[in-house]
């Protein structure tokens, strides 16, 4: 049975009992229940939220296991996605060897290798970007490279400027694809401070349509899975099944927890795993998660009330919810050094290095009047009001 779901009170997202529940029962596939009960007036309404949620494949799998008709729109999404996913396959079978030439080794985080590991099928989870993780030493020389293959930077400003100020860059192909480069698994340096040379050492080989593609180690995954999903208060739907699924086998829950806590994010594990048990009861067939207490607990109300403002239109409301994200990016690992950090990347911005030529020693006293001039803006505004 499942309990209080964040999503049922998020406009334009999953407000009725019924297809919430439909949709979370679906995305625990192959793992969760079977079909009991698909009220079929709303299937095209559940075809455009699993498209949403980035779960039109399980959905279909789910439906097709009981014998319900998929809609014709569930079909063509899934057809999309698995062409854009072997496109996604064809360019990274060209990519990856090219950087390695130029002695960038990557790693692709999520993505094709993830949805291969959970459902054998490297197009299950929706196709978004490209994401790859390379040692931040070896930024500039994978910016050379992206360049020579035809990739144009989504950023005016040099990679060494970027580096300090946040964890990714943007890069679109020639076909339109994006690509993020990642230096970091965290805009905070000392949040999952793993050292991409260990992460490179135990890699993990995996088998996607017909080539091998390198990804994060397991249980290093599972830790960056829980990291990543709080950061933006588990807003999709696919996340969450994501760290339902890994967290399904007891050993794999136990020996992640043991790395968690090792790297500082404990809480932000435990409060993943409060959260798949809280959406999904009893149909979650995992190890019970503890209740919530200190830190973890603190973690759930933040995420409680990213839910409830996330979608609401207007300026009050976009203040209110960059205030939570701030207080999510200092509460999700512990020690001081996290704390100073992220009181500094408040004072960093790409933006504000962008748009000003002004000395670099002067940003951070600029910033308060740089960010109030961005975000008054009449587009901003608007577009924060969609």
């Amino acid at each position: 049975m499942m309990k209080g779901c964040q999503w049922e009170q998020d406009a334009g997202m999953l407000r009725d009992g019924q297809i919430t529940r439909i949709l979370h029962q679906a995305a625990l596939w192959p793992i969760g229940p079977t079909v009991q009960e698909v009220p079929l007036d709303d299937l095209d309404l559940l075809a455009s939220l699993a498209r949403q949620h980035r779960i039109s494949h399980v959905l279909s799998q789910w439906l097709a296991a009981g014998d319900v008709a998929v809609p014709a729109t569930l079909s063509q999404d899934i057809r999309r996605d698995t062409i854009r996913a072997m496109a996604h396959a064809a360019l990274l079978a060209r990519l990856l060897p090219l950087l390695l030439d130029d002695g960038v080794p990557a790693l692709v985080l999520k993505g094709l290798p993830l949805a291969a590991r959970l459902y054998g099928n490297g197009a299950a989870r929706g196709v978004g970007d490209i994401d790859l993780l390379i040692d931040p030493l070896h930024l500039e020389r994978a910016h050379a490279v992206l360049l020579r293959w035809g990739f144009s930077p989504l950023f005016r400003i040099g990679p060494a400027e970027l580096r300090p100020m946040v964890k990714d860059a943007l890069y679109r192909a020639a076909d339109g694809t994006i690509l993020e480069l990642h230096w970091r698994l965290s805009t905070n340096r000392h949040v999952l401070p793993w050292h991409f040379a260990d992460l490179w050492q135990a890699r993990d080989m995996v088998p996607v349509f017909t080539i091998t593609l390198p990804a994060l180690p397991p249980l290093h995954l599972t830790v960056y899975l829980a990291v990543h999903g709080l950061h933006h208060g588990w807003e999709r739907l696919r996340w969450l099944a994501d760290i339902a699924l890994r967290l399904n086998d007891h050993g794999h829950c136990r020996e992640a927890l043991a790395l968690a806590d090792a790297a500082g994010v404990g809480a932000a594990l435990r409060q993943a795993w409060w959260q798949v048990a809280a959406s999904w009861g009893d149909d979650w067939a995992g190890p019970p998660a503890p209740a919530p207490v200190g830190r973890t607990s603190w973690l759930c109300l933040l995420v409680r009330q990213h839910a409830r403002c996330r979608h609401r239109p207007g300026f009050r409301a976009w203040i209110y919810l960059r205030v939570i994200e701030t207080l999510l990016d200092l509460s999700v690992a512990r020690g001081w050094r996290v704390t100073v950090e992220a009181v500094r990347l408040l004072f960093a911005s790409q933006s504000d290095h962008e748009e000003t030529k002004v000395p670099g020693w002067c940003r951070p006293l600029l910033r308060p009047f740089l960010l109030l001039r961005r975000i008054t803006r009449p587009d901003h505004v608007s577009r924060r009001g969609r």
